[in-house]
């Protein structure tokens, strides 16, 4: 298989401890391209994860960068992501 063929997966987060294990585990697989989202290129997360295989890209991650998000995840087959353990406001939950 070549590597065009393999799925794309965009992990967001990817240079935290649970984002880097999951896309080192996806790499060293050899089944799978991994895009790494991160908002630090150069950092030595980043960077020991681009020696792997991966893709390093720049995301801001914070509101009024909607576009850059979107072109992150564009051509991904699958995506890993992490929500923070946050409750909704009382007033949006089911009685």
């Amino acid at each position: 298989m070549s590597a065009n063929d393999k799925p794309l997966i965009a992990i967001v987060g990817a240079t935290s401890k649970q984002g880097r294990s999951v896309a080192s585990t996806l790499l060293r697989s050899e089944r799978f391209r991994v895009r790494a989202l991160t908002r630090k290129k150069d950092s030595p997360e980043a960077l020991s994860l681009e020696k792997l295989g991966a893709e390093i890209v720049t995301v801001p991650l914070q509101l009024g960068f909607q576009k850059d998000l979107v072109a992150a995840f564009e051509g991904a087959d699958g995506a890993f992501l992490m929500t923070p353990p946050v409750m909704p406001p009382e007033t949006t939950e089911a009685p």
